[in-house]
């Protein structure tokens, strides 16, 4: 800690910060235009001047460091007419398009030129325009509105690594753009670039001309898309949400979220299901549900989607207690040899681990599309500088990367692979994220955890999973479905299940009671095919469990009636009983009262323990064929994604560029 002194108030700060952030720390504020947090100091907006004792000019204070004893004045006459002179240049070809443009009420330079500007100007030239660019169906440009803060510039040269935006051409005919005319943004941060540029250069085409902020309802919540958990801001306005930016959140994801999460909230309203469908009845809810319901001895299997929130799976394992029903199960969980239990899978290291390590092992991990915020954490990492990826036949990831058959997976933990093995040794905190893929081998999460921590204690191992709520179907032992189960079953309850393949082959010529949020064309060929309406993660208060296993709730943006009152009035006919909704915070207590629903297999964790020392190939099958993304497309990976219009067009702009080689 060292003395500064600042407009005659004397403070102390850390001696490693700039002026700027020592001011910012302080509570005081500086204004910036090309300064962010999460980007490197590049010092050419100006904006930030301020005058130090014995320094015969100004100096910006985002690029010098804090000295002992310095002075610094944020308020004299110098600075005023240096910010005045700063601005004035800066609107010599500004357009005067304040009340349309989009960033209106938001805009930094509209903000500091009300604060910091003059009431006047002295230039009467034509002003220089500047053409538009193509940055695909996400990002609106209007060129002419760019101050040159390369904050979009830096944050694709650093963050995403797609070297999308650079400076063209020099001095007065600057511009902002892409190298090539015909590319377009392929990253899946791009939409980013939104938040950081501080004028109406840069704005969201979904937005455009839809409001101002002052019309806006935000609340916080947190994105379902992946199971990472990002933490949210959703705007409305009346019944429709018009945007979706990020919460400052450092334990999770930052300040940056990807391009799914912000732009496919137009699927809440689009392709629902507003009402009961049935083909063969009109009066459908007082005569089929009571007929699908009313035999006690029939045989219902339960079919959920792994994004179903942890109420609902609850609800459903407290109906499965009472009437006797076939158990649940899950049509996308991986099927492992033996049944998952919470207890044996509660073993995740946090998010913060991966600053604390010096090396990092994936594997079969394609982090740039399983968790691509993970995958931006770990790029950013300087200290880690080689990553080692098993059982993947590319590379992957925007990482340096060197990449191994699985066999070689099960040499490096035998000690067999000498220079590998010695790494995870050398070490003190080595990192291992595990996908999911790897356990399409016949490895379990449990295994390899005890495998890994009795050779260094020290490591930290994080699972990863690009579906929501994985980690809370483990939370209830929810087992994969089967064939033989299929064939022994005719009645289902599916809960917001997918249109694949499988969905199509084996259970939709069964009798199907279907909870889905958005209507299909699947069920209208069958008679026996019930579909009720279904809330998003917009309209009910869910709890997820991210793959760091870190409990997070879901804020309603707007409220439903129709959707939440038929859902309860549907769980009514089943526990004949009044339902009382679980908050996340009763959601512990019912658990612990009702032990024997999620806690089946008490001997799991001591088998994986007995079956560590054996090790993993003497059981299981390990097969030679390279392994197949779990992910195929970022931008359509589960219900909602698919039935939004926007992630359509950039899932088509994207496989544009695609090609069959590696």
């Amino acid at each position: 800690m060292i003395k500064i002194e600042i407009d005659y108030i004397e403070f102390f700060v850390d001696s490693n910060v700039s002026i700027l952030e020592a001011c910012e720390s302080l509570g005081i504020d500086v204004p910036r235009f090309c300064y962010h947090q999460s980007l490197s100091v590049a010092g050419n907006c100006r904006m930030c001047l301020i005058e130090i004792l014995g320094s015969p000019k100004p100096v910006a204070s985002c690029a010098l460091s804090v000295s002992s004893n310095m002075k610094i004045f944020l308020d004299s006459p110098l600075v005023k007419k240096a910010r005045e002179n700063v601005l004035e240049f800066l609107l010599l070809n500004h357009p005067l398009d304040c009340p349309i443009c989009d960033q209106g009420g938001e805009c930094d330079l509209q903000d500091q030129v009300r604060i910091f500007g003059i009431d006047s100007s002295r230039f009467f030239f034509n002003k220089r325009t500047v053409e538009d660019k193509n940055c695909g169906p996400l990002i609106k440009t209007i060129m002419t509105r760019c101050i040159h803060c390369t904050r979009c510039v830096r944050f694709n040269s650093e963050i995403s690594q797609e070297e999308f935006f650079g400076t063209l051409n020099r001095g007065v005919k600057t511009e902002i753009g892409p190298y090539l005319d015909n590319k377009s943004n392929s990253s899946f941060l791009s939409g980013n670039v939104i938040d950081l540029c501080p004028v109406g250069a840069l704005t969201s085409k979904q937005y455009s001309f839809k409001a101002r902020p002052w019309e806006l309802f935000t609340k916080e919540t947190i994105d379902v898309t992946d199971g990472f958990g990002a933490n949210i801001y959703v705007s409305t306005k009346e019944s429709e949400i018009l945007r979706i930016f990020p919460k400052l959140n450092k334990e999770i994801s930052e300040r940056f979220i990807t391009d799914k999460t912000r732009f496919y909230f137009d699927s809440n309203k689009q392709n629902r299901v507003l009402e009961p469908i049935s083909k063969s009845s009109k009066k459908f809810f007082d005569k089929k549900i009571k007929d699908f319901l009313s035999l006690q001895q029939k045989k219902i299997t339960f079919l959920i989607n792994n994004s179903l929130d942890l109420d609902g799976i609850f609800l459903v394992k407290c109906l499965e207690r009472i009437k006797n029903k076939e158990a649940i199960y899950s049509k996308n969980l991986v099927k492992n040899n033996h049944t998952n239990n919470f207890y044996a899978s509660w073993l995740n290291s946090d998010f913060n681990s991966i600053n604390k390590s010096k090396i990092c092992f994936l594997f079969s991990s394609d982090l740039r599309l399983e968790s691509s915020i993970i995958n931006l954490k770990i790029r950013l990492k300087e200290s880690t500088s080689t990553f080692f990826l098993f059982g993947f036949n590319k590379n992957c990831s925007n990482l340096k990367t060197i990449n191994l058959n699985i066999f070689k997976f099960v040499d490096f933990f035998k000690a067999k692979n000498k220079k590998l093995s010695f790494l995870l040794i050398k070490y003190k905190n080595p990192l291992f994220i595990i996908s999911n893929l790897v356990f399409r081998h016949g490895f379990t999460f449990e295994i390899l955890h005890t495998t890994i921590k009795r050779m260094n204690p020290t490591a930290f191992i994080i699972k990863i999973s690009g579906v929501a709520n994985i980690e809370g179907n483990r939370f209830f032992n929810i087992n994969s479905i089967s064939k033989r189960l299929i064939e022994k079953t005719n009645n289902f309850i599916c809960f917001n299940l997918e249109d694949s393949f499988f969905f199509k082959k084996y259970i939709l010529s069964k009798k199907i009671l279907f909870f889905s949020t958005h209507n299909t064309d699947l069920f209208k060929t069958q008679d026996d095919v019930i579909i009720c309406p279904f809330h998003t993660e917009f309209e009910k208060n869910k709890v997820f469990l991210n793959f760091e296993q870190r409990i997070q709730t879901t804020t309603p943006v707007f409220f439903d009636q129709k959707k939440i009152i038929f859902y309860k009035v549907y769980f009514n006919h089943l526990l004949n009983s009044k339902l009382i909704h679980v908050n996340h915070f009763q959601f512990f207590k019912e658990i612990l009262k009702n032990k024997s629903l999620f806690a089946k297999n008490a001997n799991h964790l001591k088998f994986s323990l007995i079956f560590s020392d054996i090790f993993i190939q003497w059981y299981y099958k390990i097969y030679n064929y390279p392994s197949k993304n779990i992910v195929e497309n970022f931008y359509l990976t589960n219900k909602m994604l698919k039935n939004s219009s926007t992630m359509q067009k950039v899932s088509q702009n994207f496989r544009k560029n695609a090609t069959n080689f590696i």
